[in-house]
């Protein structure tokens, strides 16, 4: 298939008395794969390519993940990270942050206190979107970052040539997160430069968040983890050191 050409930027008018003027609006571009051919091999109508570009121009990108509908900003664009820091009024410090696989979250988790064979096991047999917390790599060791790998197969596509990645539900601070895409508030969409509408929907619930970065280990959202089945994987697959 060739290069995506459902690139649409939109155009809306504002409702004064005066003159109309037209407003450009954020760019949409369209996954234009099936979605058996995204599962199988992911995107190669040039979406996902459009994706990587957008956040490496530092701009901030609204799509779909395995959870819930996100807001994503490159880490290494400070406008990009500026302006979603401001949008969602927190520190870079509190969003989660994408990566492709489990070795490339060391760029920012301190992993010295687990076996990553063993965490890796215990990811494939829990299956459910994990958010990890770990400490961080600054000096005094009093800090933590929220990491997560990703399995959105078109998400994953992306963060192979640029991660880490900064994610956070596409809603305004305080407000519940989005279900879908279309159940995003305007505020929230307006925060957006870019929104990429891929085949493979949020399923509409937020990732587990589980914290590595204390003893014992503590599930500080469930999710969709079933907590005994992880806490029986923990044990039998020798994670922690």
């Amino acid at each position: 298939m060739g290069p995506n050409p459902s690139v649409n930027v939109g155009q809306k008018r504002s409702r004064g008395t005066g003159p109309s003027k037209a407003i450009v609006a954020r760019k949409i571009v369209t996954c234009q794969e099936a979605r058996q051919e995204v599962l199988a091999s992911g995107c190669h109508c040039g979406a996902a390519a459009q994706y990587e570009q957008s956040l490496k121009l530092s701009l901030i990108v609204l799509s779909d993940t395995e959870t819930v509908p996100g807001l994503h900003a490159w880490f290494d664009a400070d406008a990009a990270m500026d302006r979603l820091c401001a949008f969602k009024q927190r520190p870079r410090e509190q969003f989660i942050y994408l990566f492709p696989d489990l070795a490339s979250i060391e760029t920012l988790a301190d992993l010295d206190a687990i076996h990553v064979r063993g965490l890796e096991r215990l990811m494939a047999a829990v299956r459910a979107p994990m958010t990890l917390v770990f400490p961080s790599h600054d000096e005094d060791g009093s800090t933590s970052v929220a990491v997560r790998v990703v399995n959105h197969p078109f998400l994953r596509q992306v963060l192979r040539t640029c991660y880490p990645v900064a994610s956070t539900s596409a809603n305004v601070h305080t407000a519940p997160p989005p279900e879908s895409l279309r159940d995003v508030s305007t505020q929230a969409r307006e925060a957006a430069d870019v929104e990429v509408r891929t085949p493979l929907p949020s399923a509409g619930i937020p990732s587990a968040v589980v914290d590595f970065s204390v003893r014992p280990v503590t599930i500080r959202r469930p999710g969709q983890l079933n907590e005994p089945e992880f806490r029986s994987a923990l044990r039998a697959f020798d994670v922690l050191r």
